[in-house]
């Protein structure tokens, strides 16, 4: 994350490399992270040629619903610039995206928290005693609070952000980070949550809590845009992402009662 931040920083701040300094950023981070990876799989033999094709069945039915929920993410975060675009202008897609990237911060954070926590889920649900209910409840509760301590420390901060480091022709949209770091919590939950649909591959209820999020999401931008120009955006990405956090949450305690 600090990597990442670092190096697109160093091409857009240092050397005026404008968005090309971003996406440069991306490229050499992720080079850089998929090389180690390859390095670290292979020393630890974890890499074979060998392809056993009698697991393609159940991965197949699996694989759907995953891509469903991927486009469920697509759908919740990113989507909502599209349709400010479309129904109000560029140039406000432009305030809004510099709002929004600001806020992203918050969501580089929550990536790696759930990398780890995920292991520690899976890890705890492969034999789920009473002790280690509490512990996984103990840190859902952990990783919420310091997600929740980041996103205020980034609310502090933007005004200082958007004093030295953005231009002026996009200070209108500084009241826009709060709101959107409040979205970015309660999808932060959401992951947190999924991480238990995942490990036991609820096929169904991946898919179904993917489309909800999908038809529920598209259909309030359209319509809070339309009604509250930007703000009516950020509306939508907020009811989207605590809704989808709280079917996750009802399904998973009540349910599947595994919290």
């Amino acid at each position: 994350t600090l990597g990442e931040l670092g190096v697109s920083s160093l091409f857009i701040i240092v050397l005026g490399m404008s968005w090309q300094g971003r996406v440069l950023g991306w490229l050499i981070l992720g080079v850089a992270t998929v090389t180690y990876a390859i390095y670290y799989l292979n020393k630890n033999n974890y890499l074979t040629s060998k392809i056993n094709t009698q697991y393609f069945p159940n991965e197949l039915k699996y694989s759907i619903p995953m891509i469903a929920n991927q486009f469920a993410i697509f759908t919740v975060i990113s989507s909502d610039k599209f349709f400010v675009a479309k129904i109000l202008n560029v140039e406000e897609v432009g305030i809004y995206g510099v709002a929004s990237q600001i806020a992203y911060i918050a969501l580089a954070f929550s990536s790696a928290m759930i990398m780890s926590f995920n292991p520690f889920l899976f890890e705890s649900l492969s034999d789920y005693t009473t002790k280690k209910r509490k512990e996984v409840q103990k840190k859902l509760f952990q990783f919420s609070g310091l997600m929740l301590l980041i996103c205020l420390a980034i609310w502090l901060i933007t005004p200082v952000i958007y004093h030295f480091f953005i231009n002026i022709k996009y200070h209108s949209g500084e009241h826009y980070v709060k709101w959107i770091l409040s979205a970015y919590f309660f999808w932060f939950i959401y992951w947190l949550l999924a991480g238990f649909t995942f490990y036991f591959k609820l096929k169904k209820i991946i898919l179904f809590y993917s489309i909800l999020s999908i038809i529920i999401s598209i259909n309030l931008i359209l319509f809070m845009v339309k009604q509250y120009s930007t703000m009516g955006a950020i509306y939508a990405l907020n009811i989207s992402c605590f809704f989808s956090a709280l079917f996750l949450f009802i399904i998973i305690k009540y349910r599947l009662k595994l919290i």
